[in-house]
């Protein structure tokens, strides 16, 4: 038997020892990274998880958005959010900032001339219906603003608000009121939100502004007009206009808000409601209508913010 083995053995030699496998995991499954806003946080709204809630509250509702908050208007405390501190293009809800720089300086029943230099913008873009030397009161062009997100309005509001600075002084009062109200990640480059370098906002600073904004009777007011008319001109017919913010007809205790849509901003959306003594403001960026409008999206966000006790655990607030 030892001279078999020893025979086997010469002819089938044992092949040498394996060292050890080793296994490279590839960097993107063996690395952890952790995201952080590249913009500061203001002090009442630190960057958190996405989504983040106080503790012990219901499952949260969230929207198909890169970014979103839901505060309390009368108190100031954040409900929750989902990278509130993101900068992102803004579209049309700018103009709340627009409409919060413009009012104080017109009086309502001011006339305000169209100029050609007004209506110059993409012609594609939004617009609520001004024609070349056509004169309107202040107060019809705010409700054109919001109403029909009227990019000519917001044009010829910041022309002439600005008085001798023109809509370049206004965009300055735009920016410098932002920072004022505490809405210090929000950059204007022009009064209507379209597209532009520089322009952005977060959702954080977008729930600022509108809480200004609310508190503001004449423009709250003119956020839940569903229909107004825009009076007739040389040559021209007078027609009606009616609010696109679709939250004023399907929402009990609506308060309005803005809507919005650019190609790189994709859809914004801010809308409010109220229900016995508390106000509370959803603001979304980013988002997508899938699986359904972003005021419809936002209802739930509302559902759940009213579901919530008064004295809940906030995450955050809104600077005073």
């Amino acid at each position: 038997m030892p001279f078999l083995l020893a025979a086997l053995l010469a002819l089938f030699p044992l092949a040498p020892a394996l060292p050890p496998t080793q296994i490279t995991v590839p960097s993107t499954l063996n690395t952890q990274v952790e995201q952080t806003s590249t913009q500061t946080a203001p002090a009442g709204m630190p960057n958190e998880p996405c989504p983040k809630a106080g503790w012990g509250t219901p499952a949260i509702p969230q929207p198909n958005a890169s970014s979103w908050v839901v505060a309390d208007m009368n108190t100031g405390e954040v409900l929750a959010a989902c990278n509130p501190n993101d900068q992102y293009a803004p579209a049309s809800v700018i103009k709340l900032l627009t409409a919060l720089a413009v009012q104080p300086k017109l009086d309502p029943n001011q006339s305000v001339d169209v100029t050609y230099e007004d209506l110059m913008m993409d012609p594609a873009s939004s617009r609520m219906g001004l024609v070349p030397w056509g004169k309107y009161s202040a107060e019809t062009l705010l409700l054109g603003l919001f109403l029909n997100s009227g990019n000519d309005a917001a044009q010829t509001l910041a022309r002439a608000a600005g008085g001798q600075g023109g809509m370049p002084g206004t965009i300055n009062e735009m920016n410098a009121l932002a920072a004022k109200i505490g809405a210090t990640n929000t950059h204007v480059e022009n009064p209507h939100g379209l597209d532009a370098p520089g322009q952005v906002t977060t959702a954080y600073d977008l729930a600022v502004i509108a809480k200004e904004v609310f508190k503001n009777d004449k423009l709250a007011q003119y956020l839940r007009t569903t229909e107004a008319w825009v009076p007739e001109q040389p040559t021209y017919h007078g027609f009606q206009i009616q609010n696109d913010n679709q939250l004023l007809y399907n929402y009990e205790g609506a308060l309005g808000g803005k809507t919005g849509y650019t190609n790189e901003a994709q859809h914004s959306y801010v809308g409010a409601a109220q229900r016995g003594n508390r106000k509370l403001v959803v603001t979304i960026l980013h988002g997508q209508r899938t699986p359904a409008p972003l005021w419809n999206q936002s209802m739930a966000l509302l559902d759940w913010g009213f579901s919530l006790p008064e004295g809940t655990q906030s995450i955050g607030t809104l600077n005073q």
